[in-house]
């Protein structure tokens, strides 16, 4: 969706923002709305407006807000109900409830198209959660999983660990940390023990905040199965 929805001309300014800034708002509103709820959309300037509206609070930062209101369909639904339920008050020279009037009454009468990105969504999340399920199914049983390791950051933290991110061939990826002391380096392979068909991050010495990363594409597989072949392997230690 790329055509403008929202005028300047339906939006007063306030002493700290303009017509325009409102206007604009409220398109990037129905673009991600009805974009799927894309996370990419999602950036740092939208999260804080958006924050600041509508009877949010901040939920301590961008990530907080995502994970309670759109990391899934359900919470996404909830969201538009929100939008839905509140009563904008207050002098649109002075706040932003012109804004928020003007996006609740867009929410309802989009709420045909809304509910059927809701749908595809639900519709991905189920998807996604059978490939996961199957993916677990497979490894029970087995002892460890072998990762490549595809990317290493090139600096050390505050508290003396390297970032690494790491692909089984399934697909998995995860994002870990390691203490500088034991480096990884890209290309070497790492035999990750499991635990009931779950990656054990603590089972391996020195790795902490293991954070699960989207699946990589099917298509990209084969590349990183070549760099696997040429790379060393290592024991989980």
């Amino acid at each position: 969706m790329t055509r403008k929805l929202f005028a300047t001309d339906r939006f007063s300014a306030t002493p700290h923002s303009t017509a325009e800034e409102k206007a604009r708002f409220c398109n990037d509103f129905t673009r991600f709305v009805l974009g799927g709820f894309d996370r990419k959309r999602f950036t740092q300037k939208f999260y804080q407006r958006l924050s600041l509206i509508l009877g949010h609070i901040a939920h301590f930062n961008a990530g907080g807000f995502w994970e309670t209101w759109f990391s899934t369909p359900a919470r996404q639904q909830q969201f538009v109900q929100h939008v839905h339920e509140y009563v904008a008050f207050g002098d649109p020279y002075h706040c932003w409830s012109d804004v928020e009037r003007e996006l609740k009454t867009w929410v309802m009468a989009e709420a045909r198209a809304i509910g059927a990105v809701l749908a595809e969504n639900e519709r991905k999340a189920a998807e996604a959660a059978k490939a996961e399920s199957d993916r677990r199914a497979e490894l029970i049983g087995k002892t460890c999983q072998p990762f490549t390791v595809v990317a290493k950051s090139e600096n050390i933290g505050n508290f003396g660990h390297r970032q690494y991110v790491l692909l089984a061939d399934d697909g998995g990826a995860w994002k870990v940390q390691r203490i500088y002391l034991y480096p990884w380096e890209v290309g070497q392979v790492v035999n990750v023990p499991l635990l009931n068909g779950q990656p054990d991050w603590c089972g391996i010495q020195r790795v902490e905040c293991p954070e699960r990363l989207p699946d990589c594409p099917v298509e990209s597989l084969a590349r990183f199965s070549v760099q696997r072949g040429k790379g060393k392997t290592s024991q989980a230690v």
